[in-house]
């Protein structure tokens, strides 16, 4: 914290963003979720696409933040452009589930393959 903590003072979007995972995680320090929002969106502001992808989640999950669908689909939208696995797997589940978008279960499968085997990788819409 005593390094990490300067970095993301400086504006370190990196630090700013590991800063804000140790506050979401309560990892040497108390568990704070409107802390962590803060230090995520200052690191997403300067494109950190960890930060970003943690945004989307907590919209997700109503955690720090209310619960917002709309805005979790336009993070990980966001995140899934520049090439982040985890966003476009993301975006499957919220289109699998109808969350913040109709239900649809072709998009949900070309943005989220099963991982059964290599082939399935053949699926996979190029971002």
């Amino acid at each position: 914290m005593r390094l990490l903590r300067p970095l993301a003072d400086q504006g370190v979007a990196k630090g700013q963003s590991n800063l804000g995972d140790m506050y979401f995680w309560g990892q040497g320090v108390p568990q704070n979720y409107a802390t962590a929002l803060g230090w995520y969106r200052k690191a997403a502001d300067q494109g950190d696409a960890k930060a970003q992808f943690q945004l989307g989640l907590m919209h997700q999950l109503g955690q720090g933040v209310p619960q917002d669908y709309p805005a979790a689909m336009g993070w990980f939208q966001k995140v899934a452009d520049q090439g982040f696995a985890d966003a476009q797997s993301q975006l499957g589940v919220m289109f699998a589930n109808g969350r913040g978008v109709p239900q649809d279960y072709v998009n949900a499968h070309t943005l989220s393959p099963p991982t059964c085997c290599p082939s399935c990788a053949r699926y996979r819409r190029p971002v």
